[in-house]
């Protein structure tokens, strides 16, 4: 996406996933830090499940979050629309 936007410079600076690049270190960051490299396992989302459509005690196999929107349609028995998640890659967190 970063075509030839004029704000988008010739090169690119990725930090390691413990530091932040800021303009000034003295001044306290307030604003969201968006952006990061989502092969980074540190920075994988956290996916917590309970209830009686779920395994118990499974530790699932990393997957998307686009993939949760089927899944609840799954769930509650909706004919999910057309999106980019698909249920196999999360049906295993289910217990039928």
């Amino acid at each position: 996406h970063y075509g030839t936007n004029p704000r988008c410079l010739d090169f690119v600076v990725l930090a390691d996933s413990s530091w932040s690049l800021v303009p000034d270190s003295s001044k306290r960051v307030g604003n969201g830090a968006h952006g990061f490299d989502n092969a980074n396992s540190d920075m994988h989302a956290i996916f917590y499940a309970y209830g009686p459509a779920f395994k118990v005690n499974y530790v699932s196999p990393t997957f998307e979050n686009v993939d949760i929107y089927p899944l609840i349609c799954e769930i509650l028995g909706l004919e999910p629309a057309s999106v980019d998640g698909k249920l196999e890659h999360v049906n295993g967190l289910l217990k039928y």
